[in-house]
């Protein structure tokens, strides 16, 4: 599967792509766990993983989703930071 993420770094966003192995239906935070193992700089965030806190909210594909309830299949997924709050890294926004 090939994701792309739309990260900000620096005061401004760049957009890398990542080529991930999964089985299945990965939910958006297990790609992202994938990613973070591949590239250690990339940061997100995520606490209780049961769709309970928001912490883990992003874009998917343009819909704002929980990463941790978020099931993606297909070729091709984008994710970036949700545009309700300002960036402060990649995919982390200030709350």
């Amino acid at each position: 599967m090939r994701v792309v993420l739309r990260l900000f770094r620096d005061g401004r966003f760049i957009t890398k792509e990542y080529s991930v192995e999964v089985e299945g239906k990965p939910t958006v935070l297990e790609l992202l766990q994938i990613i973070k193992e591949k590239d250690p700089t990339v940061a997100f965030r995520a606490m209780c993983r049961a769709s309970i806190c928001g912490t883990c909210a992003v874009k998917v594909n343009g819909q704002h989703r929980l990463a941790c309830n978020t099931k993606v299949s297909g070729e091709e997924v984008f994710i970036e930071p949700v545009d309700a709050s300002p960036p402060v890294r990649d995919l982390v926004v200030d709350q």
